[in-house]
């Protein structure tokens, strides 16, 4: 297998190979010449074994343009084969281009085709799980059909019309949504027929090289689709395994970085400039004994799950088996009181609560823990009273304030939905603070999603977006705003990356500002030491030469300062 990837890696088109724009698109909508060359390399590999591969452009490289050119170019070919396979007896009837994404990006899909190409010159259908329509010769017709990665997988769960279509090829947009080869969504995709096949994302690795194995089983890469010799040939750790998964991704993906871009072209003005500034918090007097006292117990937590001999004898017959959930619930708990000890008493949102699968820390539990430690911290202590600014929350609002000030636009971004109701609670009380924001979370109906969109990038409307870091970021384009506040650090950097590229694009006019604000000796900041290790840790696996990826014991060494 890897010798037909290497051998077929020699008739690879240079960075010099470009090819025309097709036809089709709008009077002035152009390619690049990134772009021309991201669509000759796609046509390459729709010729090699297997067809289709990994689109990896850095966010805002321009991915979706780059993916209609490709179905725009093919568009006489993928006709010519249907008509072909009409005559064949099947099962299932050959279709055009599907189009896989998450169900905010549906709309901006749609969006993008009405924006870039000339009416009649492809046939759009948007699909909902309500559609009404399900006849497969009537959605085969279609050049393109977009869903959602949850509408699909319901409709093949009732073995609906997607499972009666041979698609000319399937593209999945965010692909690194599939990393977790034990989800539903992921091993569904790869029930789909098709003859092509494509992963679009700028963040193909968050955690390590494993997150590689489902979008290797999607493309359908021999024998490397069988999880057994996936670990055993690539993710081993050793020199050998890291010389395949370096052969494999030379072959099958294409990655460019803006960095990359700007180097090789210093004197180009397609991107604006990124500035990443820090805010450095120092917490109140109160605040931080509150804080301290929970670093303690996590801490103490940490141990016990360690096994470390020395937590005391009646820590550990008081706390019991102690779960990495529990100890993640607790670490959420500390990032939150950063923010505004208030949120040490509210609820795990449903969605957290899911995703780590953790007990929930119960306001008593948390008063026991700071009473014991020090009588002056009651319920009723004003840093616990939401209706009073935090340090770190004062300080973002100044900053919000500064910068609508100066007629700019911005996005706050918090992975907690909490924290943004806290904003809007204080930015209500600035007058005519009820008009100039708009959430878009995880509860935002997809409806109510494109008109916030729509409203924020309008140059004369709303200045402030409160965005949930999962909900915003994937696919949006909000160059509207050139600042970025980033209230809460998360300690998986490709998260914050995809925020920061909603405004950091190819279009945008002014320089970007990434705020991000982090409190002192605090676990914000082993967090963004953390960052920059899986980062690195990413960067290794993409090019070939990462070492041990697992995200296990050690990573909360390392956030706690426990040595072994």
């Amino acid at each position: 297998v890897v010798k037909t990837l290497v051998d077929d890696l020699a008739k690879c088109p240079t960075a010099e190979n470009e090819v025309p724009d097709p036809d089709g698109f709008m009077a002035g909508i152009k390619l690049h010449p990134h772009q021309k060359h991201a669509l000759i390399w796609m046509q390459w590999r729709e010729g090699c074994t297997p067809p289709g591969g990994i689109l990896a452009d850095d966010m805002g490289l321009g991915k979706t343009i780059e993916t209609i050119a490709l179905i725009l170019a093919s568009l006489k070919e993928d006709e010519r084969v249907k008509d072909c396979k009409m005559g064949e007896s099947s099962r299932t009837t050959p279709g055009g281009t599907l189009i896989v994404c998450p169900a905010n990006v549906v709309i901006q899909w749609q969006d993008e085709f009405m924006l870039k190409v000339k009416k009649r010159a492809l046939s759009i259908f948007k699909f909902h799980y309500d559609q009404k329509e399900h006849r497969k010769s009537v959605l085969a017709d279609f050049d393109v059909v977009i869903t959602s990665y949850e509408t699909l997988n319901k409709n093949l769960k009732d073995r609906g019309v997607f499972s009666k279509i041979h698609w000319r090829r399937v593209i999945l947009d965010e692909g690194h949504k599939i990393k977790n080869d034990k989800t539903e969504i992921s091993k569904c995709v790869t029930k789909l027929d098709s003859d092509k096949r494509w992963v679009l994302t700028g963040t193909p690795v968050h955690n390590g090289k494993r997150d590689l194995y489902a979008i290797f089983r999607f493309l359908k890469l021999e024998s490397f689709e069988i999880s057994n010799i996936f670990n055993t040939w690539i993710d081993n750790d050793n020199h050998w395994g890291i010389t395949r998964l370096n052969k494999i991704l030379s072959a099958i993906m294409l990655r460019r970085t803006k960095q990359d871009y700007q180097a090789k072209n210093p004197d180009s003005k397609l991107f604006s400039k990124k500035y990443i500034v820090i805010h450095k918090i120092e917490l109140s007097a109160d605040e931080r004994q509150a804080y301290d006292c929970v670093m303690k117990q996590t801490k103490q937590q940490l141990l016990v799950k360690l096994n470390n001999q020395q937590v005391p004898a009646k820590v550990l017959a008081s706390s019991g088996i102690v779960t990495t959930n529990h100890v993640l619930t607790m670490i959420m708990r500390l990032r939150q009181m950063c923010v505004h000890p208030c949120l040490i008493w509210k609820q795990v949102a449903g969605e957290m609560a899911q995703e780590i699968q953790a007990t929930k820390l119960k306001l008593r539990e948390a008063l026991d823990c700071i009473n014991k430690t020090d009588e002056q911290i009651k319920i009723d202590h004003p840093i616990f009273d939401e209706d009073n600014l935090s340090t770190k929350l004062k300080a973002v609002l100044q900053k919000i304030q500064e910068i609508t000030e100066n007629e700019d636009k911005v996005i706050v971004v918090s992975e907690f939905v909490q924290v943004l109701n806290l904003i809007a609670l204080h930015l209500k009380k600035r007058p005519n603070g009820k008009d100039d924001y708009e959430f878009y979370t995880g509860i935002t109906k997809p409806a109510e999603r494109a008109r916030v969109v729509r409203k924020f990038n309008d140059v004369c409307s709303t200045k402030i977006l409160l965005l949930s870091l999962k909900a915003g970021g994937q696919g949006l384009n909000l160059m509207a705003a050139n600042h970025v506040i980033i209230v809460d650090v998360h300690w998986n950097p490709q998260l914050e990356n995809q925020a920061h590229d909603r405004v950091h694009r190819i279009g945008q006019t002014k320089d970007v500002y990434i705020h991000k604000f982090l409190c002192n000796d605090s676990i914000e900041e082993r967090i963004v030491a953390l960052q920059q290790i899986k980062m690195d840790i990413a960067d290794a696996a993409l090019a070939g030469t990462a070492g041990s990826n697992r995200f296990c014991d050690d990573e909360l060494r390392f956030l706690f300062d426990v040595r072994k």
